[in-house]
């Protein structure tokens, strides 16, 4: 089984290098054979999702995140992805509820900081509240 499981994850190396070179077809059909090899493993999905949003198709992307949800409800990964789409729609509230959930579910590691990352990013890029007005008359 360990040989597998390395080839595998070969396969998901060479799926994000291809993402990354913005060879979105070719990095599609990798992750789609990885989710084939690993259907019960939401990586696969976490990694298409991931690719549909660089492409900007956010239904797409959320579809591929519901399904890595149902796979491992507790995928604080996911959550991180999730956020990341409602944040290149500027669904600002809905990112951040995503953050917290990831943070729940992950509050110390490596994605914990990743999600302290975001949400410094999300209160940064969101909508900036005025201050109220004081009318004097």
């Amino acid at each position: 089984m360990q040989r597998h499981e390395n080839e595998v994850a070969l396969m998901l190396e060479a799926g994000y290098v291809l993402r990354y070179a913005h060879r979105y077809n070719e990095a599609r059909e990798i992750f789609y054979a990885t989710r084939a090899l690993l259907p019960r493993n939401e990586v696969s999905d976490l990694a298409l999702a991931g690719v549909f949003l660089d492409e900007g198709k956010y239904e797409e992307a959320m579809a591929h995140c519901q399904r890595a949800l149902n796979l491992n409800s507790s995928s604080a990964p996911t959550y991180i992805q999730l956020a990341e789409i409602h944040l290149s729609q500027g669904d600002y509230t809905r990112a951040k509820r995503n953050l917290q959930r990831a943070r729940e579910l992950a509050p110390k590691g490596p994605i914990a900081e990743l999600t302290k990352a975001f949400m410094k990013l999300v209160s940064v890029a969101g909508p900036k509240t005025q201050p109220a007005r004081v009318i004097s008359t």
